[in-house]
């Protein structure tokens, strides 16, 4: 059996020379078939589309990347291509090909992670996988991408008497759907079907292009709320107050509940969604290492993978969350660090 080369660190920049980060994924980038398909890996700041039968589907960096590292875990299995299939099809059912947590599980458990699935059960990961499955490490063995698909395919050797892909005889000479209901046992053993088409064309590859939503982040930068409908209540950094964090790692604006909050410059959504502490909180790429997060909404307009513009509306100011009245907690990032929202917007020629 050949054994593909699948290069799959999600996190790289996609390497094709572009213009304006338009990049054509050619055939054999994500194709496990051939001892020498090696995958150009797809940056999370892409947005794809993958063509299946004339119509285009988007998919984000971030879950192509989810299943580039899947596939590098099964060809190193020596896993064929239908196997790959079966995989795509299930997690694109199972959690729309991201790595989500449950709300069951603490916040400080839940990274790395795409977001916290609807349900309030035990189900994580890519493929929604419950407790039996995570392993002696529970959920931080669950909540890594490439346990749970050594999982998925049956190379997880710490739950014995759970089968994986591999474990189930005959799953070959079975259709898409029926392998992975054979893996899965799902309560909804036809909804794997449909996913089947765009499964083939992920793992062929050679119908996905991809655009990297963060190259052109350069333009001007705005604040993420209109002047005179914000007031600041809280300042970066050290602070003592009952039943709040020591460090405040960004600003606090108070304004009424549903005031429009925008994106500050062009980017992309990275995450949209709830977390514990934040509540309703938007993430947004803007490139070079800059991320500016928008916790406490009330009601998210954003959605993950859309590429944004300076002043577009992304949700409305709330209370949500770990919060002590409305207001929009705003934060700057660069390469992961919190930095003083003020002269960091300064700089950009916007006064808070």
């Amino acid at each position: 059996m050949k054994k593909a080369l699948i290069a799959a660190v999600a996190a790289a920049a996609v390497s094709a020379a572009s213009v304006f980060g338009l990049v054509v994924v050619s055939a054999g980038v994500i194709a496990t078939t051939s001892e020498d398909a090696v995958a150009a890996p797809i940056g999370p700041s892409a947005v794809c589309t993958v063509t299946v039968d004339g119509a285009g589907t988007t998919l984000t960096g971030v879950q192509l990347g989810n299943f580039q590292k899947a596939m590098a875990v099964g060809a190193s299995a020596g896993v064929p291509e239908r196997g790959h299939i079966v995989m795509v099809a299930t997690a694109m059912q199972e959690s729309g090909g991201r790595n989500l947590a449950s709300r069951a599980v603490p916040e400080s458990m839940r990274y790395p992670n795409d977001g916290v699935a609807a349900g309030d059960h035990d189900s994580i990961n890519m493929f929604q996988q419950r407790r039996p499955w995570w392993g002696p490490g529970g959920v931080r063995d669950g909540m890594n991408l490439e346990r749970a698909a050594r999982q998925f395919y049956g190379g997880a050797d710490d739950t014995p008497g759970i089968p994986g892909l591999l474990d189930i005889k005959g799953w070959q000479s079975m259709s898409i759907a029926q392998a992975a209901q054979a893996v899965q046992r799902s309560a909804f053993p036809d909804a794997y079907a449909k996913w089947e088409p765009l499964a083939r064309a992920v793992v062929d590859g050679s119908s996905i292009t991809c655009q990297d939503a963060t190259s052109g982040a350069t333009g001007p930068w705005v604040a993420p709320m209109k002047p005179g409908t914000y007031r600041l209540t809280s300042d970066f950094g050290p602070r003592s107050c009952s039943g709040c964090s020591t460090y405040h790692n960004g600003i606090d604006l108070a304004a009424p509940a549903g005031t429009p909050i925008y994106a500050p410059a062009a980017g992309k959504v990275i995450y949209a969604g709830w977390m514990t502490k934040p509540g309703n909180i938007v993430e947004i790429d803007h490139g070079g290492g800059i991320v500016t997060r928008h916790l406490h909404q009330s009601r998210i307009v954003a959605r993950v993978g859309q590429v944004v513009t300076p002043g577009q509306l992304i949700g409305y100011v709330g209370n949500t969350g770990q919060s002590f009245g409305a207001h929009l907690h705003f934060e700057t990032r660069i390469n992961g660090t919190a930095v003083d929202p003020y002269p960091f917007m300064k700089q950009k020629g916007v006064t808070l």
